[in-house]
């Protein structure tokens, strides 16, 4: 019973009952719902952003390219070609897992800062070269899907409610197969190369080989989330697709909650995308990179306090609460035995 307690599978499924629960009791209105579904698509390609950076170590500020292409890719097969969004996720998703390949063969064996700037120079090539070819993307004007009638099975929703569920799903479908790449041969590897890469190849691991097949499969995630949330919003543009704010929104909730941790991306999400939306209003006014300034201040502040992440900080908070009431037990307990 202990063990069943302790199976990360329990974890995931109670997590997915309390959050498929929380639109019937407790949140109120349409606008926190979108604020809702925009923070669990986050924490979805958050996690997917973990697998690589987290359990292998191979940090990333690019996975905006994948999250844009599988966006862009859908969105073009169906405005211009009248693709089943179904029929369009495996062509997207295969062109994020072929820009994966393109970026990791080159600079596969790169680790630390140098693959950041190498991802983070793609998203920003990719941002340009999307306003410039606008007869194909649409500019800088981006491109506006033509709704049409609901239909559930296309995932058009008549309520955002249904975009939520989308959104939970892709979460803990996520949140499961990260569970069981940590406790795989796979993730034992991607943890050796992670804490050792000199270590791991002197013991036979194919170090640029883990390194790439996590990044496929991260790409792969990745451009699924930006599919539901083209599907979501109906809409897409250079910035929105592949710009350093959502590159950002990817890897800072990771970053934030705890990297290489099963909860972090989803602790980081809630508090960084909650708070990234909230103030969205009062950003419009304000220059732009506003909002990455608040995202980088949040993560320093949680940095300097606690390193490991927010996870860490939550569960050192809970320890020592628990403490507390164990010692306040033990110190009532004389007390009641005198008076017995």
């Amino acid at each position: 019973m202990t063990g069943l307690l302790k199976s990360p599978t329990t974890h995931i499924t109670g997590f997915a009952i309390a959050i498929a629960s929380l639109p019937f009791w407790l949140i109120p209105n349409s606008g926190i719902l979108a604020i809702a579904i925009v923070a669990l698509l986050y924490a979805a390609a958050a996690t997917a952003f973990n697998l690589t950076a987290g359990l292998g170590g191979q940090l990333s500020f690019g996975h905006s390219i994948f999250f844009g292409l599988g966006a862009y890719a859908t969105a073009l097969l169906r405005q211009d070609l009248g693709w089943n969004v179904w029929a369009a996720v495996p062509v997207a998703l295969t062109i994020a897992v072929v820009a994966a390949l393109a970026l990791a063969l080159p600079s596969a064996r790169l680790g630390g800062v140098y693959f950041v700037l190498v991802s983070f120079v793609a998203t920003l090539a990719l941002e340009s070269i999307a306003t410039w070819a606008s007869d194909v993307t649409g500019g800088a004007a981006g491109i506006s899907l033509t709704v049409g009638s609901p239909a559930p099975a296309e995932l058009r929703f008549e309520n955002p409610l249904g975009h939520y569920y989308v959104a939970l799903i892709l979460l803990t479908t996520f949140l499961g197969l990260f569970a069981a790449v940590t406790r795989s041969n796979f993730g034992l590897r991607l943890r050796a190369v992670r804490d050792d890469p000199a270590a791991a190849a002197a013991s036979g691991i194919a170090v640029a080989r883990q390194r790439t097949v996590s990044l496929l499969v991260s790409a792969a995630l990745t451009s699924l989330v930006g599919v539901a949330y083209l599907q979501y919003i109906s809409y897409i543009d250079p910035t929105s697709a592949f710009g350093s704010m959502t590159a950002s929104m990817i890897a800072m909730p990771a970053l934030f909650g705890g990297l290489g941790t099963l909860w972090g991306p989803v602790l980081g999400a809630t508090v960084l995308i909650s708070v990234q939306q909230t103030l969205n209003p009062a950003f419009s006014g304000l220059p732009a990179g506003l909002g990455l300034i608040v995202f980088g201040v949040l993560v320093m502040a949680l940095q300097t306090i606690e390193p490991k992440g927010a996870v860490h900080l939550l569960r050192s908070g809970l320890r020592h609460l628990g403490q507390r009431l164990g010692t306040s037990k033990r110190t009532a307990q004389p007390a009641g035995d005198s008076l017995t």
